[in-house]
């Protein structure tokens, strides 16, 4: 049997050293990994990233629609809804 020219460039691209940050699964990965553990630039830089609520209701006050106060009223509204759901 013989190697097509797509195997050898796949075989190729298997076998090219790899960066061991853009890797994270290169030694095995289950569903209990800590994704901060096998990802760590990634997830830094996740963390380090401003929440999309606290960015949107910043760009909201700024503007004047809303103040820091219904922005709160909102939130403790929507974890109403949700709570009783989630520990169901």
């Amino acid at each position: 049997m013989s190697l097509g020219s797509d195997n050898r460039i796949r075989l190729n691209l298997i076998q090219a050293p790899r960066d061991p940050n853009r890797m994270p699964r290169r030694h095995g990965h289950n569903e209990q990994d800590e994704p901060s553990a096998t990802m760590p630039l990634t997830y830094q830089a996740v963390a380090a990233h401003p929440r999309v609520l606290q960015l949107y209701s910043e760009r909201l006050q700024a503007a004047g629609a809303v103040t820091a106060a219904e922005v709160d009223d909102w939130q403790s509204a929507a974890l109403d809804l949700c709570v009783p759901v989630l520990n169901n």
